[in-house]
């Protein structure tokens, strides 16, 4: 009997680290991370993949170009090689094939490495007026998506995307409709959402399998949308927005309300099973298993605006000149 005992104390300790281990929140509980370099003002003008994760590393680009950084775990950041200064603003951000790529914001060009911290290459990206906020890879291929431009009230239809690599010509396609595209994830599709038309809130989305035609949704109300993410554990597309207004949709094609736990403007991430969202300019931060219901959490600074996620942490960012910068980082 003790013996039997034993064991069966044994195995209910060995039970319980497994359903502890099992219910592990990325985004539950925040750590101050350590600061990236100083005023680090991410791209994108407050839109857009400004933070990214690709091929072990969390990085991303300082607005006018002169500092890329990147981590791999939110604690220790590295400033890499410099990338081509832009004439304005650099754009989104994304990784995929062995390549980290930077549009650049308002100018023909687009710049890309081969490895986290080697030497930049530029190539055209086939148009010259339009601010490009999105970037995306999926289906082996890279989408870049104009938000706007300054003669159509911050509308665009333009849409180029180039199969494998960005070297080499861009082909250039259309959006369904007119609209100020601000950010774009790729789960099983390419799915984008639009925070303005004509300088309107907006309730426009979009979605395509290949990244050449494209297709118009609806989200459930006109909101300024800010950012958009896919859990694949969840299943779920979800769209976050200034104020307490999101949406979710399980195909990417058609959406549903849901309601933010307060209101922000919220960026948002995917890490390990759950979306984790951070308000920016607050302490506050929010985390879903579904998409649909959020639970508070609180950040360890009110500097952090951009989240990005892998399948273990997720890691948070400053921009917007916060001097010195700041990051934190959540393993559950």
């Amino acid at each position: 009997m003790p013996l039997i005992s034993t064991l069966a104390g044994v195995a209910a300790k060995a039970y319980g680290f497994i359903m502890a281990a099992a219910e592990l929140i990325i985004g539950k509980t925040w750590t101050a991370g350590g600061t990236p370099v100083a005023a680090l003002n991410l791209s994108g003008g407050g839109l857009g993949r400004s933070l990214g994760f690709g091929n072990g590393y969390f990085f991303g680009v300082q607005a006018n170009g002169s500092a890329w950084v990147y981590t791999a775990n939110g604690v220790t950041w590295s400033t890499g090689t410099t990338p081509p200064s832009p004439s304005l603003v650099t754009g989104a951000v994304t990784y995929g094939n062995g390549y980290w790529l930077i549009v650049y914001y308002d100018e023909n060009k687009v710049a890309y490495t081969t490895s986290i911290n080697g030497s930049w290459t530029t190539n055209s990206s086939g148009i010259t007026w339009d601010r490009f906020r999105v970037a995306m890879f999926g289906n082996n291929t890279f989408v870049i998506i104009a938000g706007g431009n300054t003669t159509a009230g911050q509308d665009s239809q333009v849409v180029n995307y180039k199969t494998t690599a960005p070297s080499g010509s861009w082909s250039s396609g259309s959006m369904p409709s007119t609209a100020a595209w601000s950010a774009g994830v790729y789960g099983d599709k390419f799915v984008v959402i639009a925070t303005q038309s004509g300088g309107a809130n907006t309730d426009k989305a979009a979605y395509s399998t290949n990244g050449s035609s494209w297709t118009a949704s609806t989200l459930p109300s006109s909101q300024y949308w800010i950012s958009v993410d896919y859990n694949a554990t969840a299943g779920k597309y979800v769209a976050v927005s200034n104020g307490t207004a999101g949406a979710y949709s399980t195909n990417g094609t058609s959406w549903t309300a849901m309601t933010m736990p307060a209101s922000g403007y919220w960026h948002l991430g995917s890490a390990g099973k759950n979306f984790v969202a951070v308000a920016n300019g607050t302490t506050t931060a929010a985390t879903s298993s579904d998409g649909i219901t959020w639970t508070l959490r609180t950040l360890p600074s009110s500097q952090l605006t951009y989240v990005a996620g892998n399948t273990d942490r997720a890691v948070a960012c400053s921009t917007f000149g916060y001097n010195p910068s700041s990051s934190a980082y959540s393993i559950g």
